[in-house]
């Protein structure tokens, strides 16, 4: 989009911090969104498991008070007063907008999100258990006795609302996460990046009005800023589980693997004759199988849409439907680096940069083997690109084995995490002591130059990409 090219008036540099912030601003709960059922079973096992927090801590004082010689256990009959006394925080942490997720380790963030998504709602759940706890044990005169039944009850309470909770993500629901809230993050935080003008048009926005704001924002705000031809990959889903949504036009003959792209200087087949053809770009490659789509389809357009559906993680996302074409999800199921893409669209040179280091795996125990054969699958998947390296010339840019905390994984959006990742990777990218970059070599490329106007003799050259290690030669001189 040209937001971080150098430029006089060093508007590149306020352009990368707001991108930098941008990033950094994004939180977990910008992306995940339990569905209904989902959603209600966590706040109850979370309002559960704070309960049984409580109900131990008042053991273990009660313990410990004993092995000192004083007598604590009337604690015991004030447990509903705690438990609504921590819903009462619940509450005000919620309102407040604290997150407890912004310190350790990814395994912490991850868990944070699962205890307090909606701590409103384990505060209603949290109060009404502490209300009923605290009449039973306030009004019984066996406080004690009542006490190991009340916690009896919400060890088994917990246990039963954790199986349920499993089973019906596992057997009846379709994702863990619906796609609502992605739509109105992308659409509100990415395009005040690319257009801050475009705020008038979500201000108005409706949810039901979303489909159409999606399409207006990708074709007037963002398709319009590109600077370079753009490719991004998606899988598509087949067989019962791509059913269609109402009203959604499927074409099933399209194959499961699709590049959609956009052609930034395209041109008519005309104007591709004309003189002024060398301002078109070549046509995006007639590949017999139809996985090139453009983002523009029936006076839509699907940018937006597209980016979404690329990075649904599946199942944890739903697919996203697009006309015409079905139910896509991640591209990275078949094409994480699209390399053949660039390749059959006539590329001379590809700077890759890949998100993860080059890890080597050995036999271990039954887990560890058990994701080396998941790994191994994912590669395999991955054999179209990995045969494309060398068909050109290319730098490959990846971070290093060596994992330096705060580590991050696919679904992190911790603000530590993410300025630490920008970082190293400005450093990986700029260090000309040490460079990060590996090069591999491409085909050689032959080229017939013609003299005949000059020297009344035709020179043909064979020239290797490979000049910077003196490899050019010529081949033959008539």
């Amino acid at each position: 989009m040209g937001l971080t090219r150098e430029d006089p008036d060093n508007q590149s540099q306020d352009n990368n911090e707001r991108l930098d912030k941008t990033w950094m601003g994004f939180k977990q709960r910008d992306f995940f969104s339990p569905l209904g059922t989902t959603y209600y079973l966590l706040a109850l096992a979370t309002a559960l498991f704070q309960a049984l927090l409580v109900a131990w801590l008042t053991i273990i004082v009660v313990g410990f008070s004993r092995a000192f010689g004083r007598d604590l256990s009337w604690l015991y009959r004030y447990l509903g007063v705690a438990m609504l006394a921590l819903a009462l925080l619940d509450a005000l942490v919620q309102l407040s907008g604290w997150q407890i997720d912004s310190h350790g380790t990814h395994l912490w963030w991850h868990l944070s999100l699962l205890l307090t998504f909606d701590l409103y709602l384990t505060a209603i759940c949290l109060g009404v258990m502490g209300l009923l706890t605290m009449y039973l044990l306030l009004r019984r005169h066996d406080f004690k006795s009542c006490f190991r039944v009340t916690h009896t009850l919400m060890r088994g309470g917990l246990v039963i609302v954790l199986a349920a909770l499993v089973a019906y993500s596992l057997f009846k629901g379709k994702t863990l996460s619906q796609s609502d809230i992605v739509e109105s993050t992308l659409a509100d935080k990415i395009t005040r990046l690319v257009s801050p003008q475009a705020a008038a048009k979500l201000a108005s926005a409706k949810k039901a009005d979303m489909p159409r704001i999606l399409s207006t924002l990708s074709r007037e705000d963002i398709a319009p800023t590109l600077k370079r031809d753009l490719i991004i990959t998606g899988s598509l889903l087949e067989g019962e589980s791509a059913a269609a949504a109402p009203g959604l036009q499927l074409n099933a003959s399209l194959p499961p693997d699709l590049y959609f792209y956009h052609n930034q200087r395209k041109c008519a087949g005309s104007q591709r004759d004309s003189p002024d053809a060398a301002v078109c770009d070549p046509a995006p490659p007639a590949d017999s199988l139809g996985r090139f789509k453009d983002f523009e389809v029936g006076g839509k357009n699907y940018l937006l849409d597209v980016v979404i559906g690329s990075s649904s993680i599946y199942p944890i996302f739903p697919s996203r439907p697009l006309e015409g074409v079905g139910n896509i999800v991640d591209g990275g199921f078949a094409h994480n680096s699209p390399i053949e893409a660039a390749v059959m669209w006539k590329a001379t040179h590809i700077i890759l940069i890949e998100a993860s280091p080059l890890t080597r795996t050995s036999e271990s125990y039954l887990w560890q083997n058990a994701q080396n054969a998941f790994n191994h699958l994912y590669y395999q998947a991955q054999l179209s690109d990995l045969r494309a390296h060398g068909k050109v010339e290319m730098f490959i840019l990846r971070p290093e084995e060596l994992r330096v905390e705060p580590s991050m994984c696919t679904f992190d959006f911790n603000p530590r995490a993410v300025q630490h990742a920008i970082e190293r990777g400005a450093m990986d990218a700029s260090n000309y002591v040490n460079p990060h970059f590996e090069r591999v070599p491409g085909e050689p490329v032959f080229e017939v130059i013609d003299f005949q106007d000059i020297t009344s003799k035709s020179v043909v050259c064979t020239c290797n990409t490979d000049v910077a290690d003196g490899d050019a030669s010529v081949a033959r001189q008539n």
